[in-house]
């Protein structure tokens, strides 16, 4: 099932909607050019040895704090407030749709998306085997993927010139062109499709000949793109 939400907002008639896709960690990973380092947990055989996997995550909770969106000249259109939401929940196209539904932007030329979220992500598994079938990673942790970035620079968040993630106090903020450039006119209709794969939304930790002992948060992957 891929649960959807299409609303319109603002005066320029913009149709956003979201959606959930479930796959094979291996389908996910090409399409996705594997985010993250690690193996399929059904790739891995940790019968005996010991070793990390990507497994699907039942749960990934996230905060976003605002959304926004970067004209050519740099400044930001921001939308929404602190929310919470669950990228592997049938209801997060609802919700996506529900934090950016009071955007309004103005005509003009558009360059990138820029999200503020907040570090903490909470995930779990359910029930996820490794290669042997014999080991199961069942567990939950609240961490995060913010790494190792570097402080945001003026004007606290990335820009063309400095595009790379950033953490300003307890944000990520992260910067995507991935909608490309795009020009708003008056009484245009455009549909953006935000997709969520929580197929490598969760990093086990096999000991080897046992259950998971270990699990962390591993990075979810997004599409965002115009249908036409």
């Amino acid at each position: 099932m891929k649960p959807s939400c299409i609303l319109i907002f603002g005066i320029l008639f913009f149709i956003f909607k979201s959606s959930l896709a479930f796959a094979d960690c291996d389908s996910v990973r090409s399409q996705q050019g594997a985010p993250n380092n690690y193996p399929c947990c059904s790739d891995a055989d940790y019968s005996i040895s010991s070793g990390y996997c990507m497994a699907p995550a039942s749960t990934y909770q996230f905060t976003l704090d605002q959304f926004g969106f970067e004209k050519s000249d740099g400044t930001v259109v921001w939308t929404g407030s602190t929310t919470s939401f669950d990228a592997a929940s049938v209801g997060i196209g609802q919700a996506m749709g529900n934090f950016i539904s009071n955007a309004v932007l103005q005509a003009g030329t558009y360059v990138a998306v820029v999200v503020k979220m907040h570090e903490a992500i909470n995930v779990s598994t359910a029930n996820v085997f490794e290669k042997s079938n014999t080991y199961s990673c069942s567990l939950s942790t609240t961490g995060n993927w913010a790494g190792s970035y570097s402080a945001c620079t003026a004007p606290g968040y990335p820009t063309a010139a400095n595009p790379s993630p950033c953490i300003n106090g307890s944000l990520l903020i992260m910067r995507s062109t991935q909608l490309g450039n795009f020009t708003v006119t008056n009484g245009q209709n455009k549909t953006v499709s935000f997709t969520f794969y929580p197929e490598e939304g969760a990093i086990c930790h096999f000991p080897g000949g046992g259950n998971a002992n270990g699990i962390q948060v591993g990075q979810l992957a997004v599409n965002m793109s115009f249908q036409t």
